[in-house]
């Protein structure tokens, strides 16, 4: 359903996704929209606290959510947004997401925050934008804190992340606490992600890194208009900021109009 107001639900050590947002094609309804999930406290022990996934879906779209001041913990990820996954589930599209001011902690799991348009082998045309990531405390995980992978799987094609802002968050992490990929798939090319702003975040353990592209053949894929600008990155096990086009057989991959601007990297 659309224009849905959850508010106010405990969910503990639940097995699968404790919010699950997505369209119902089968059921005639292709778009969900005008999703608002606001002060939950949301555990889910096997999966995700927060999922919108297009799960072998196509033409599909989710829009417009916002997921405001809830505490997300101990789960698999603190929020998942796959505008594909599971065979077929190409030409999707999500746009409008809005996390901002959530708790999110889940001590000995993956990641606080997961975008990718394709996370399945050979999809295609997938699109995220309009994603404002802001004002969130993320600790304790043990993969990346935020994911930004325009191509996640091998055989991913023409697939397209804009328009993403990560602002004013206070997160630590491991070796990386922010990281971002035009793909990390084996023979992916086309993928596209380009407008991402890193702006006034609090960064501690990890630091911010754009690993363009990594999958072995990956070709052409590229990330542009990147604005990295007034962060404080500290008592970094690895790189405070790093910055590369393509690594572990990727070729003609791009990074482009990059502005780093008035950071404090220290310890």
């Amino acid at each position: 359903g659309s224009n849905v107001f959850i508010r106010g639900f405990i969910v503990r050590n639940f097995t699968n996704n404790a919010v699950a947002i997505s369209p119902d094609p089968a059921k005639g309804k292709p778009v969900v929209s005008g999703i608002i999930v606001y002060q939950n406290d949301l555990s889910s022990t096997l999966n995700n606290a927060v999922d919108m996934t297009m799960w072998q879906m196509d033409h599909t779209a989710i829009r417009n959510v916002e997921i405001v001041e809830n505490n997300l913990h101990d789960s698999r990820a603190g929020v998942v947004v796959h505008a594909g996954m599971g065979d077929g589930a190409s030409n999707n599209e999500v746009e409008g997401i809005k996390i901002i001011s959530n708790i999110i902690n889940n001590p000995g799991y993956n990641i606080g925050v997961f975008i990718s348009p394709a996370s399945w082998n050979g999809l295609s045309n997938n699109v995220i934008r309009d994603v404002e990531i802001r004002g969130n405390h993320m600790s304790n995980h043990i993969n990346t804190t935020i994911l930004i992978d325009a191509s996640n799987q091998a055989n991913c094609n023409n697939n397209l992340t804009e328009n993403i802002l990560i602002a004013d968050n206070w997160l630590d992490g491991q070796d990386v606490t922010i990281e971002v990929l035009s793909e990390s798939g084996m023979y992916s090319f086309g993928n596209q992600l380009t407008n991402i702003a890193i702006t006034g975040n609090v960064i501690s353990s990890g630091g911010i890194q754009f690993s363009g592209a990594t999958g072995e053949g990956a070709h052409d894929n590229a990330i542009s208009n990147v604005l990295i600008e007034r962060n404080l990155i500290h008592n970094c096990s690895a790189n405070g900021i790093y910055l590369t086009a393509g690594t572990g057989g990727a070729h003609h991959n791009t990074l482009k109009q990059v502005t780093l601007r008035s950071n404090v990297v220290y310890d």
